[in-house]
């Protein structure tokens, strides 16, 4: 009977420890902006926290896509894919290229992808991966504690991004370094659509977005404030931006 008891329990544990897995993933996104250079944690739509990171270098770019967390390794090892098979490896520690965790999220003929610390964080807020996502070493742990298997990735090439400053909805303007093809307002309205708030857009400034250069910023509309809602700031702010 004591053993029934127990094999209950485990079994319960196991039942509640899956659901809340799924729970994470289904209400859990990342995305990642290359030309930003962010990445923005955010959770029952609304933005948690917005990271800068490390991206590819144009020669090794970023795959841009929809993707789910396909790995997660704590103190992962490191080998040097560019060498000979078990020429170059690194335990895990403070001088691994990887930090203290990984975060894979596609793989492929080219390796694998992922999200992961560095012992190089001069390198955060530039293109200097040869693909992968570079975080802090105590924002990758921090990021690596709210996302489980199957957590969405989405990985974008936003040249306008969309931000929110003081209730108010700008698009800064980036310099396309992977030079791939953009349709501005498509990938506008798409952010736009994130906005869980009620919003007004100014479609006179929305129609001119294509006269905006690289390095400027517009401001498009605004949120709208209500009783019901007093903390619409916060749930959609850009908490750092690389204008740059």
């Amino acid at each position: 009977m004591h053993n029934k008891y127990i094999g209950l329990i485990l079994f319960i544990l196991i039942i509640l420890t899956t659901s809340n897995s799924a729970a994470i993933a289904d209400n859990t996104k990342v995305l990642i902006n290359i030309p930003s250079r962010t990445l923005e944690l955010i959770q029952n739509g609304q933005i948690i926290r917005v990271y800068s990171i490390g991206v590819g270098k144009p020669e090794f770019p970023t795959p841009i896509g929809n993707f789910k967390v396909i790995s997660k390794i704590k103190n992962p090892g490191w080998e040097n894919p560019y060498k000979p098979a078990g020429e170059s490896k690194i335990k895990a520690g403070k001088n691994n290229p990887l930090g203290t965790r990984w975060i894979g999220f596609l793989r492929n003929e080219n390796g694998e992808y992922g999200i992961h610390g560095t012992n190089r964080p001069f390198s955060i807020g530039r293109y200097s991966s040869h693909g992968c996502i570079r975080m802090k070493i105590n924002e990758a742990e921090e990021l690596f504690s709210k996302v489980t298997n199957g957590t969405e990735v989405l990985v974008r090439n936003y040249t306008s991004k969309v931000t929110i400053k003081n209730g108010k909805i700008l698009v800064h303007n980036y310099p396309n370094i992977y030079k791939l093809p953009m349709n501005q307002k498509e990938s506008i309205s798409e952010q736009i659509s994130m906005i869980k708030n009620k919003y007004n857009i100014d479609q006179k400034k929305f129609s001119k977005l294509n006269s905006l250069y690289e390095g400027s910023s517009m401001v498009i509309g605004e949120l709208i404030m209500t009783k019901s809602d007093p903390g619409f700031n916060y749930k959609f702010s850009e908490i750092l931006v690389n204008f740059d």
